[in-house]
C-alpha cells in the first residue's frame, strides 16, 4: 500500500516536471517566432509596424518654387519649371527620426534636364530612392525688350542696331531709355546727349550676365538754324542735302517704292528669275554706297543688304527681301490619242 502511495507522488511530480517543460518550451517557441517576425520574415506581424508606418518612408517630400503630389509609393516624378527659374528648393519629412534622408547640396538649374535623387535610409538599414526630373524651359536669350528715344522715338527692333533721326533746331537734347529683358543685364547710355548742329552720334551698349555685349547706334542729326528768312528755300535745299543720305533705290525685274526712311522691302519674283539687279544713288558722291557682288537667286527667300556710309560716318543699311516662287514640278502636261 506505501508502495503505491510513493509511485502516485512520484507520477504527479513527473506530470509536474513535464508540464513545466512544456510550458517552457511553448514560451521559447513564441519569442523565436516573434524574433523572426521582426527581422527576417516579412509575412509575420512586426510590434514596431503601426499603420504601415514602416514600410512608408517619408511622411511628406515638397519642391518649391513647383511643388508635386506627393505619395509615398511613387518614387519618381516630373515638373517644368520657366527659364527664369536658377534654383529649386527641396524638403522631406520622415516617419521615423531615425530615418536619415539625403538631399544633393547643389540645387541650381541648367537649360533643359536635371535630375535630383533623394535616398531615404531606415534605422534598419533599407532604403529607397525618390527621384525629382526638372526640366527648365529654355530662354528665349533676348537680351533688349526697347529703346526710346525722346522727343523724336525710333521704330525699335532688337535685330537693327544702327537708327537715324532728324530733329528740328530748336531740340538741343535728347534722352535715351533702355529696357533689358534681364535685371541683371547692365546697360550703358551716354551721360552727355546734348545736340550740336549736324550729326551726333550715340551708342547704346548692354552686356548680359555672361559677357555677351550688343551694341546699338542712335545717330541723330539736328537741322540748322537759317541765317535768315530771304534764303529760306535755299537753306532747305542745303539742309536736304545734308542730313539726306540716299535718293534713289531700284530693284529689277520688280522694282520697290522707295522711301528713304524705310529701311526693308519684300519682292516675290518668278521661278524663272535667276538674278535680280540693284541701282543705288546716294545725294552726294562723297557717300559710299555698297552692294553685294552675288545677286543670283535661290528657290525661296534670299535677303541683300545695301550699305551707304557718309563722308561723316554715318551708315544707313536698307534690306531687300526677294522671295523666288518654287519651281513647277510638273513634267508633261497631256497626253492624247
Amino acid at each position: 500500500m506505501k508502495n503505491k502511495k510513493e509511485r502516485n507522488k512520484l507520477l504527479g511530480k513527473i506530470i509536474k516536471i513535464i508540464t513545466l517543460i512544456i510550458i517552457i518550451l511553448l514560451l521559447l517557441h513564441n519569442c523565436v517566432s516573434m524574433y523572426k517576425g521582426r527581422h527576417t520574415n516579412p509575412g509575420e506581424i512586426d510590434i514596431d509596424c503601426r499603420d504601415n508606418k514602416c514600410d512608408s518612408f517619408l511622411k511628406a517630400l515638397t519642391l518649391s518654387p513647383k511643388n508635386i503630389d506627393f505619395n509615398s509609393e511613387q518614387y519618381i516624378y516630373n515638373i517644368d519649371v520657366e527659364s527664369s527659374v536658377d534654383e529649386i528648393i527641396i524638403n522631406a519629412m520622415p516617419f521615423d527620426t531615425s530615418t536619415k534622408v539625403s538631399i544633393p547640396s547643389d540645387l541650381t538649374l541648367k537649360e533643359g534636364l536635371n535630375t535630383f535623387k533623394i535616398v531615404v535610409t531606415a534605422k534598419s538599414g533599407k532604403t529607397k530612392i525618390y527621384i525629382i526630373n526638372v526640366t527648365k524651359k529654355p530662354s528665349d536669350n533676348k537680351i533688349v525688350n526697347d529703346i526710346k528715344v525722346s522727343p523724336k522715338d525710333i521704330a525699335f527692333k532688337e535685330d537693327t542696331y544702327t537708327y537715324n533721326i532728324n530733329v528740328d533746331n530748336s531740340i538741343d537734347k535728347i534722352n535715351i531709355e533702355a529696357f533689358p529683358a534681364s535685371s541683371k543685364t547692365k546697360v550703358s547710355i551716354p551721360s552727355n546727349l546734348s545736340l550740336k548742329e549736324g550729326l551726333n552720334i550715340f551708342k547704346i551698349k548692354l552686356t548680359t550676365e555672361d559677357n555677351k555685349e550688343i551694341t546699338y547706334t542712335i545717330n541723330v542729326t539736328r537741322n540748322k538754324k537759317s541765317s535768315n528768312n530771304n534764303n529760306n528755300n535755299n537753306n532747305d535745299n542745303k539742309e536736304n542735302t545734308e542730313t539726306k543720305v540716299m535718293k534713289e533705290l531700284t530693284t529689277s525685274p520688280i522694282n520697290i517704292s522707295f522711301n528713304e526712311d524705310v529701311y526693308t522691302y519684300d519682292i516675290v519674283v518668278e521661278k524663272d528669275v535667276n538674278e535680280v539687279i540693284i541701282n543705288a544713288m546716294p545725294f552726294l558722291s562723297s557717300t559710299k554706297v555698297i552692294i553685294p557682288s552675288d545677286l543670283t537667286l535661290k528657290e525661296g527667300l534670299n535677303t541683300f543688304e545695301i550699305k551707304a556710309i557718309t563722308e561723316d560716318g554715318r551708315e544707313l543699311t536698307y534690306t531687300i527681301n526677294v522671295t523666288k516662287k518654287g519651281i513647277d514640278k510638273k513634267v508633261i502636261q497631256d497626253i492624247t490619242v
